[in-house]
Order: C-alpha cells, then structure tokens, then sequence
C-alpha cells in the first residue's frame, strides 16, 4: 500500500503543474535542411583593379532541429579551378529562428578573379542532427532551377569590351 503512495502523490503535483506528460511517438527529424532562397549582392562587379567583397544572403529551413551549417561553393561558369565559398551557421543568422531563418556572408573575390558568369556550383550542409544535404548542378539531387539563377553574378567591367592582343614571336636565338 505505502508503494502506490509516492506514484500517487506525483500524479497528484503533475495535474497540479500542469497535466500529465503525453507521450508522442514518431520518427524524429530525418529530412535534411533546405534552401529557399538566394540572392547576392552586388550582382555585378569588376575584379580588374581590385579583389571584391560580395554579400550572400539566403533563406534556410529545418523541419524539426535547426540548421547546423550550409555552405556554397560558386564557380566560374567558364571552367577554371577557381572557387569561393559562403559559409552560413549559428554565427551570421540575422533574422528569425535555426528551424527559419535569413543567414548572410561575405565572400571576397581576388583580384583578377575569372571574368564572367559566376554560379552556386554546390550546396552542402546538415542540420543539427546530422541530416546532410548534398546538392550539385548534375546528379541524383540536382540544385532546383530557379536557385541556380538566384545564385549568379557577374565579374566583368561594364562597357569594356575585352580582347587579347597576340604579338608574334620571335624566332632565332636571344
């Protein structure tokens, strides 16, 4: 008898506090992060005289524990190894929460960096349980349409239209 009375008096303080804990069954967060959204800005500069810093902002979400981290990677669209990455996590979320928010960073092209078209070439991340999202042009998960066109901008001086000029070369011996 004097067993059931501390089961009881807890029961007692639970609906007192507030109810009865429920338990709720279910698969946990098992579906990777997402991206909504892309936009950068400047959307046009020249890195001929300087290198340029660009700001990424992006909308994320989470169905249930958060983002941990999504990076991208932007390429020139002419093929060179050249590349830069934005990094997004807890450090630069500027409005709303981990499971939806708006997260911004700068990335630095060099000086002489590839002219033309540069796109989101890679989308990678997890959340904070770990749920990984891989996302590439090509490939099983294909970056969505309408991200690859959020995720462009242009290296090139406006109105200039660039050439090179090929010299002939000497021959003989110097």
């Amino acid at each position: 008898m004097w067993q059931k009375v501390p089961a009881i008096l807890l029961l007692g303080i639970l609906l007192l506090i507030g109810g009865v804990p429920s338990i709720v069954s279910g698969q946990g967060d098992i579906s990777p992060p997402a991206v909504v959204s892309i936009s950068i800005e400047p959307s046009q500069f020249w890195t001929g005289l300087d290198p340029q810093t660009v700001t990424v902002t992006v909308n994320l979400k989470d169905d249930l524990s958060g983002i941990d981290y999504i990076g991208m990677r932007f390429t020139p669209e002419i093929g060179t190894t050249q590349f830069v990455d934005a990094m997004f996590g807890a450090g630069n979320l500027v409005s709303g929460t981990p499971i939806d928010g708006v997260w911004q960073d700068e990335i630095v092209l060099p000086r002489y960096a590839a002219e033309g078209w540069w796109s989101v070439n890679w989308i990678y991340g997890a959340d904070a349980v770990g749920n990984r999202i891989s996302l590439t042009p090509e490939g099983d998960d294909p970056i969505p349409a309408d991200l690859l066109q959020q995720g462009r901008f242009l290296n090139r001086q406006e109105g200039v239209q660039h050439f090179r000029a090929f010299l002939p070369v000497a021959r003989g011996n110097f």
